[in-house]
Formats: structure tokens, C-alpha cells, sequence
């Protein structure tokens, strides 16, 4: 199983996308806002993506997916984890809707929560 993190998953679904026209720096740069673009390629290299980048004359690169590993069972990232624990909590007393916290209460100076 070949795991990816958050950019790498972008890179990925991008290359996917585009097909033998590849996906050009600049877009992973500024349209992805993907800073560390060419470091996050070079890790799907190594984890077994066959990528192959032609220079442009704009100095820029081209990022084409030729073939995905054989194992082809690649986890992407995904954010559900992280929307499912940032879920607000509600209890509900007849028709009104109040916010439940999980921390527990804290006392105040009079000693009543």
C-alpha cells in the first residue's frame, strides 16, 4: 500500500486529469499554490510513479504521468478524519439547539460553572 499526504494527492489527481499533456509547473505553483511542487514529484518518483518532466522555453516544466506502480493500491490523502473531529456537537432541549463542548467546564472565580 502506497500512502500519499495532501499535496501529493493533489499532484497526483492533476497528473491523472491531464493525461499526455501534463500538468506545467506554473499551474502546480500558482493555481495549486503547491510551493514545494518539485520536491512532492520527486517523492512519487521514488515511491514507484513513473514521471517525466520536459522542459518548457518559458522556463517552466511539463510533469507527465507515464505509469503507476504495479501494486496500483494507493491510498490518497483525505480530509474526512479531520472534518469528522472538527464537527460541532449539538444536544437539543425541545426546539433550541445548544452547542455541546468537550472540554469540561471550568469553575469560575465564584466557584460555579
Amino acid at each position: 500500500m502506497i500512502t500519499l499526504n495532501r499535496q501529493q494527492t493533489i499532484i497526483l489527481q492533476a497528473l491523472r486529469q491531464a493525461g499526455s499533456m501534463g500538468v506545467n509547473s506554473y499551474d502546480l505553483r500558482f493555481k495549486f499554490h503547491l510551493i514545494q511542487a518539485p520536491v512532492r514529484v520527486k517523492e512519487l518518483k521514488e515511491k514507484g510513479f513513473l514521471i517525466i518532466a520536459r522542459d518548457k522555453k518559458d522556463r517552466s516544466v511539463d510533469y507527465i504521468l507515464m505509469q503507476e506502480p504495479e501494486e496500483n493500491k494507493v491510498e490518497l490523502h483525505s480530509d474526512k478524519k479531520k472534518e469528522e473531529k472538527t464537527q460541532p456537537k449539538y444536544e437539543f432541549i425541545g426546539d433550541v439547539a445548544y452547542l455541546v463542548s468537550n472540554r469540561p467546564a471550568q469553575p469560575t472565580q465564584e466557584g460555579l460553572f
